[in-house]
């Protein structure tokens, strides 16, 4: 297949409104073009120019036109009430001089480059297809994203833009180019390579018309073809109708299309079977290892709060020196006045001058003590300390920030052209928004983004500032540190896989368990004694809460390891909430509470995954059921702002919609407001009222949130009651992704 980086595999559709356009084409294949008749200044057909072999897509077999393009190209040929023609099978640089030269209007297999842009015109995008990663099944993977991937022996389809991209990210891999997208599934298969690349449409296509069973795709690159229609650039005012077409095409007429082309392909899983098969002392390593993971992390989290305190008691030390050396100055000055005036107190003016001096030199050196020390510190724990001077557009690295970014301080003299060429360019905009909210005052600069070193190593790194200001509030300094968190980072995935699968072994038992209470507890013939059902029925209670637990883990995992599956598009926000209060309408009878809704007469239609929404909404709604006392009032409120806004002090973006869920419950103490997101925290009062939370539920709001690129955040006053907000933004610029779905 004929690919371009990011960009447009062509198709060439239409001729809806083309002004003096005379084209020729073909009535049927294998018949010689004939020119289309137009009737006032619009076209009656469409000619496109067909090509011989290139599958799934578009190709001629049995003297039919076939492939997911000519399928999409035929469907908008309808909606635009045209009628569509095709050449007789042609090899690319045919089809491109048939359009040339006007015996064709329509391509549907062009990639798009510097000369070609220059006389063809291209649409939207009407479908994407990502590029994969595949191996055998069975075996042991060599493939890892966040390593170099050196030695590994890939296989790519000579011509592919894709290879052009992994060589960007994995240049120390091996790359062996085939002819087709056939012969990598065979090469891979076979165990010619240690894994394959292609798209996935192709893959799909190749595993249905002849079954492997040992080809599963492991991961994704990250690549992403998107396919989309082209007119010569003559004809380019013909494109907004294409793209209106593109536009009316539903979700079924495009699922009819997938599912004719495109099977599931198997994707690989940790399987119970291997994990069960490892010997004693491998889980014993397993444990010990987690348990040094642990330790680790605690120790990370608390040297970054004493890294915050050196910085915080730094700077106040320095603050404490100025004002001191000014007041000993504004004393020394008094001393001379008095000297002049009394000269019989001359010595005792010296004395005073020599105790400001000592005391001056102490003060001084108790600031290079604690420099010292910090330094110390800083560098034993891999921190970089750094400073940027914000009217001189200076930033200051110190030589740890140079290791961090892998970079001789020799090499580089302009640490700010080294800091911004680093960056992955996925984290541009994290990186300016984060520091930009720093300066205005909206949000604590302190985050995590990627870089890439020299040697093409993907990094994690962890950001803390503090901003410094003038009398009138204008920043002036930004000081902070950097940390390197990649082992934190793979650590995390490690865990967040155990758990994943430690969750898919308990489902079973407990599964068995709850069936088998079930059964007994339904036992008509009266064989149990009271007191044996009352011990079952303690035993479906904690079974059901452990099954609730071992799903809240499951979820849990699949949301940390980015596997969440993610279905965009239009939502009606109106069923969603609605949706969430039929579900709880039982939950809310049981505590005699009542629920009010209320929507905003222009509430639009948004773009988003209703699902991962409705997970966030029943999430918090189901919170201030349990947390908030019987015959209590609840309320869900949903409005939308066209403009920025402020709201309790926090800023709305514009085109959002708002979202809030209010309780008049126990709500949360002031000082723990800030942990309420955090993994496994519960606030202090509620611990006392209910003992079951497990303290995920709003960490995993939170994510979801982070996932909908959502903005979520809490106003809450103890024994008055709790609000949530979730700022939802009109086009949420989702991707279709993942594939796991969440346990409700």
């Amino acid at each position: 297949m004929r690919k371009t980086y990011h960009s447009v595999v062509s198709f060439v559709l239409t001729g809806f409104m083309l002004l003096s356009f005379g084209q020729i084409g073909y009535a049927q294949t294998n018949q010689p073009t004939q020119p289309i008749k137009t009737t006032n200044n619009s076209i009656k057909s469409i000619v496109l120019a067909l090509e011989k072999d290139y599958p799934p897509f578009l190709f001629y077999e049995d003297g039919t036109a076939k492939g997911i393009s000519y399928d999409y190209t035929r469907l908008l040929a309808d909606k635009l009430a045209l009628d569509l023609k095709t050449t007789e099978p042609m090899q690319l640089q045919q089809m491109l001089d048939a359009v040339k030269s006007g015996k064709a209007n329509l391509l549907a297999d062009v990639t798009k480059n510097a000369e070609r842009d220059t006389y063809l015109e291209f649409s939207n995008s009407y479908i994407d297809t990502p590029a994969v990663v595949i191996a055998r099944k069975n075996e042991v993977s060599k493939w890892n994203r966040l390593s170099p991937n050196k030695g590994l022996k890939i296989a790519v389809g000579k011509g592919y833009a894709v290879e052009t991209y992994l060589k960007t990210y994995y240049p120390n891999a091996e790359y062996i180019e085939f002819p087709s997208d056939t012969d990598v599934v065979k090469a891979t298969s076979l165990g010619a390579v240690d894994v394959g690349v292609l798209d996935s449409a192709s893959l799909s296509y190749l595993l249905k018309k002849q079954p492997l069973s040992n080809i599963e795709i492991i991961a994704d690159t990250g690549f992403i073809y998107s396919l989309s229609f082209a007119v010569a650039e003559a004809n380019k005012a013909m494109i907004p109708s294409i793209n209106n077409a593109i536009a009316k095409i539903t979700p079924q007429e495009r699922d009819q299309i997938q599912a004719k082309w495109q099977a599931v392909v198997p994707r690989r899983s940790v399987s119970a079977d291997a994990f069960g098969a490892l010997p004693a002392y491998v889980y014993l390593l397993v444990f010990g290892l987690i348990a040094i993971v642990l330790i680790i992390i605690i120790w990370l989290f608390f040297m970054r709060k004493t890294v915050r305190e050196k910085t915080r008691q730094l700077a106040e030390l320095n603050a404490t020196l100025d004002k001191r050396v000014q007041e000993k100055t504004h004393y020394a000055n008094d001393m001379l006045q008095r000297a002049e005036l009394e000269a019989s107190h001359l010595d005792d003016t010296k004395k005073a001058m020599l105790n400001l001096l000592e005391d001056t030199e102490q003060e001084r050196n108790k600031l290079a003590e604690v420099t010292s020390r910090f330094k110390l510190a800083t560098e034993s724990a891999g921190i970089g300390v750094w400073e940027w001077r914000i009217k001189s557009h200076e930033l200051v690295w110190d030589d740890q920030m140079y290791k961090i970014f892998g970079v001789g301080k020799k090499s580089y003299t302009d640490a700010f052209d080294v800091w911004q060429k680093s960056i992955f360019p996925d984290d541009n905009k994290l990186t300016e928004d984060s520091m930009q909210d720093a300066l205005d005052g909206k949000k604590d600069y302190n985050f995590v983004y990627r870089i890439i070193q020299p040697n093409k190593d993907i990094r994690y790194i962890r950001a803390i500032a503090f901003v410094e200001r003038d009398k009138h509030k204008r920043p002036i300094k930004m000081v902070g540190v950097n940390w390197d968190i990649t082992q934190e980072k793979i650590i995390d995935q490690e865990k967040s896989e155990f758990v994943s699968l430690a969750s898919h072994q308990l489902r079973t038992p407990l599964t068995a368990i709850g069936w088998y209470t079930e059964l007994l507890l339904k036992d008509t013939h009266k064989d149990l004694t009271r007191e044996q059902r009352s011990y079952l029925k303690e035993v479906a209670t904690g079974n059901r809460r452990m099954t609730e637990l071992v799903n809240a883990l499951l979820n849990l995992s699949r949301l940390e390891l980015g596997t969440v599956a993610i279905q965009p598009q239009a939502v009606d926000l109106q069923a969603v909430v609605k949706s969430v209060e039929s579900e709880l309408t039982h939950a809310l009878k049981s505590r005699h509470q009542t629920l009010k809704l209320t929507f905003a007469k222009d509430l639009p239609a948004i773009k988003s995954d209703p699902q991962l929404l409705r997970i966030v909404l029943q999430n918090l709604v189901t919170n201030a059921i349990k947390y908030s006392p019987e015959k209590g009032n609840i309320s869900i409120s949903a409005q939308q702002f066209k403009v920025a806004k402020k709201i309790h002090g926090h800023p709305v973006a514009k085109n959002t919609v708002l979202f809030t869920v209010q309780d008049n419950g126990y709500g949360i103490p002031k000082k723990e407001q800030e942990k309420v997101f955090e993994k496994l925290f519960r606030a202090s009062n509620i611990r006392t009222k209910d003992t079951d939370g497990t303290g995920l539920g709003l960490y995993m709001v939170k994510l979801l949130c982070g996932i909908l690129k959502s903005d979520i955040w809490l106003n809450s006053t103890e024994n008055h009651g709790t609000t949530f907000y979730v700022a939802v933004p009109f086009d949420s610029g989702l991707i279709k992704s993942g594939s796991k779905q969440l346990e409700i």
